[in-house]
């Protein structure tokens, strides 16, 4: 199954949003984080990559993995899609930057039919959001609409 990206659950995304693709924090100075700071801000992360306007209609989007940051050879940088860093190595196994703390986020099309049943009946039949009157859907960061009302109660119909 195939996928275009810019097709989303939702195409609206909130007036106050903006689209990226990273993002990135230096520290002014080395800092101590903890691993229940580490996990509110998976979870944050999380929540963004669950809202419906960031979402491909017609795959999926998640939180696939943090840690380390590696340092790739440029063989596999390049095999990876991504840019080599010219002063790696040519090839070999990857090294690790334990002072560099990396979320990534994966998005794919759906592999089967059933996967893509699941994922729609998910979606619909919450009802419309007694805030804004928006249709709801499940996301992995809980009930949601367009307008990013969390878990506003459903409208009586």
């Amino acid at each position: 199954m195939e996928y275009d990206p810019s097709k989303r659950v939702s195409a609206r995304p909130p007036s106050n949003s903006s689209m990226i693709s990273k993002i990135e924090i230096e520290f002014g100075i080395p800092v101590h984080v903890t691993a229940a700071q580490e996990r509110r801000i998976a979870e944050v992360i999380e929540e963004i990559t669950g809202q419906p306007w960031n979402v491909p209609l017609e795959g999926v989007h998640w939180l696939a993995g943090m840690g380390s940051k590696p340092k790739f050879s440029q063989a596999d940088a390049l095999f990876l899609g991504r840019e080599p860093d010219p002063d790696a190595p040519e090839n070999g196994e990857p090294d690790f930057d334990d002072e560099v703390l990396v979320f990534e986020t994966h998005a794919r099309a759906f592999v089967t039919h059933r996967e893509r049943e699941e994922a729609f009946r998910e979606r619909e039949g919450l009802g419309l959001c007694s805030v804004c009157q928006e249709p709801q859907w499940k996301s992995p960061a809980g009930v949601t609409c367009v307008n990013g009302h969390g878990g506003a109660p459903a409208k009586e119909s």
